[in-house]
């Protein structure tokens, strides 16, 4: 909220714009929809400010994966295509539609530091269920709650977005899960589904896996991952593909299976992002 009123209305809006969210895409595809979003005149700092935390706004899921590829394209955004190329009845390419500049929406520099910051939420914060062994992966969760009957609701659409290789960009991927029932959050729900679809297309596309000292896969040390907030089960996969083990705090009762208790991780030590030995372990607190 406080970034959306520090950018101020005329800058959050030329954004908008430049990144493609005001309008369709032009997609080849029919019927495609417009964006749902406030006349500029009607907006005050209430609606500004509620508008930078994804309320009062409602895009595509087209306009949203051409948003965050201009991030992967160096701050050129592209016009969407579903086909590549037609072919006749002989298997020859007959008509070809080649890359589509649209505009130049933000820097090289802002784009690639955009690029870190969607690295770190996969290796530091909430993103790490998108984790690959070996590939550098960046990502991000998002949370939406329904709207009926003119408000929101509980239910929610919870999605994440995966970009790939980050070192040299070629592949952007959406999941939504509709209403899920066992977490409400992208990074528990569609991140999953983010690597498992990742984890066959990388080495599909002829990219193969990289270890170096600290990565998950390989060497002695490791970054621990953010699971607070996080339920145990959650929390325990996420330490065990970083190659951590854990303990629990306060301990459980004797013969109690943290599975089946499933609590909530409230704190951990070390923090996020700390650099420790893979024989160290991660304290996990609950309630």
């Amino acid at each position: 909220m406080q970034m959306a009123l520090n950018l101020g209305l005329d800058r959050y809006y030329k954004y908008l714009e430049l990144f493609g969210l005001m309008e369709p895409t032009g997609i080849d595809y029919p019927a495609e929809t417009w964006p749902i979003i406030y006349d500029k005149d009607d907006i005050a700092s209430v609606e500004l400010a509620t508008m930078g935390f994804g309320q009062g706004i409602a895009i595509s899921p087209i306009q949203l994966i051409t948003a965050v590829s201009c991030i992967g394209n160096g701050g050129n955004l592209m016009k969407p295509h579903m086909v590549k190329g037609l072919i006749d009845e002989d298997g020859e390419m007959v008509v070809t539609y080649e890359p589509e500049e649209v505009r130049k929406a933000i820097s090289e520099d802002t784009a690639a530091e955009m690029r870190d910051i969607m690295e770190a939420q996969i290796e530091l914060y909430g993103g790490s269920l998108a984790k690959i062994p070996g590939y550098r992966i960046g990502g991000k969760s998002g949370t939406a709650n329904k709207v009926s009957s003119g408000g929101y609701i509980e239910s929610t659409d919870a999605s994440f977005i995966g970009m790939a290789p980050m070192e040299d960009p070629q592949i952007v991927v959406l999941v939504i899960c509709d209403s899920p029932k066992t977490s409400i959050f992208g990074g528990s729900t569609s991140a999953r589904i983010v690597r498992s679809f990742l984890e066959k297309a990388l080495p599909y596309m002829g990219f193969e896996p990289h270890y170096s000292e600290g990565d998950t896969s390989g060497g002695v040390y490791a970054y621990v991952p953010d699971v607070t907030g996080y339920s145990f089960t959650d929390a325990a996969y996420i330490l065990s593909e970083y190659g951590l083990s854990y303990e629990i705090r306060p301990e459980l009762d004797e013969g109690q299976d943290p599975a089946k208790v499933n609590f909530t991780v409230v704190d951990q030590y070390p923090k996020a992002g700390q650099r420790i030995a893979k024989d160290e372990k991660v304290f996990l607190y609950r309630e």
